[in-house]
C-alpha cells in the first residue's frame, strides 16, 4: 500500500508477514546450528578425561621438585642432614626420617612422592642418593624424567641446595 502525506511525502507499508519472515531462522538453519554446536560438544567431551603427556609429566616435576625442598627445609630447621633415597622397584622418592625431629621442627610423616609408570627416570650414576646438609647446600646426582618425547632434567645446586628443572630439546637426548 502507498500513501501520499500532505507534504507531498510517499509512505509505503510493505507486507509485514515478509518481515518477519526475514528476521526469522528456517529450520532448516535451525538444524545446521544445532548440529554443529552438538559436534563441537562431542569433539570437547571426548578429549576432556584425557591429559597432554607435557602437563602430567610438568606435574610430576613439580612434586618432586617440592620433595626436594621440603627436604631441604628439614635440613636447616633440624640442624641436620636429611637424605632423600630413589626406590627403582616402587618408582619412589622418598624422605629418609632419620632421627626424630626436635622440638618445633618438622614432625610427623616424612614425604615421598610416587613417579607414574609412564615416566621414565634415568640417572647419571647407579646409587641415586641425595643429601641436604643443616648449612643449606646439597649433593646429589642429576636425573631425567622423560615421557611420551617430553623430557625435564633435575639436577641440585650443591651450593645452594636449590632444585633446578630444565626442559630438553629433542636433539639434547
Amino acid at each position: 500500500m502507498e500513501f501520499t502525506l500532505n507534504s507531498g511525502v510517499k509512505l509505503e507499508i510493505g507486507n509485514r508477514k515478509s518481515e518477519i519472515n526475514r528476521a526469522s531462522f528456517t529450520l532448516l538453519e535451525l538444524v545446521a546450528v544445532i548440529s554443529i554446536a552438538l559436534l563441537i560438544t562431542g569433539l570437547v567431551a571426548g578429549t576432556a578425561g584425557r591429559i597432554p603427556a607435557f602437563l602430567s609429566l610438568g606435574s610430576t616435576v613439580q612434586k618432586v621438585q617440592f620433595l626436594f625442598s621440603r627436604a631441604s627445609m628439614m635440613a636447616m630447621a633440624q640442624g641436620k642432614s636429611v637424605t632423600v633415597n630413589y626406590q627403582s622397584g616402587g618408582k619412589v622418592f622418598s624422605i629418609s626420617p632419620g632421627e626424630q625431629p626436635a622440638e618445633g621442627g618438622f614432625s610427623g610423616k616424612y614425604l615421598s612422592e610416587k613417579i607414574p609408570e609412564a615416566v621414565t627416570v634415568e640417572f647419571d650414576s647407579e646409587n641415586p642418593s641425595y643429601i641436604f646438609f643443616p648449612d643449606g647446600s646439597a649433593s646429589g646426582t642429576p636425573f631425567n624424567l622423560t615421557l611420551k618425547g617430553h623430557t625435564y632434567r633435575v639436577r641440585i645446586s650443591g651450593l645452594t641446595g636449590v632444585t633446578i628443572v630444565e626442559e630438553l630439546k629433542e636433539a639434547q637426548k
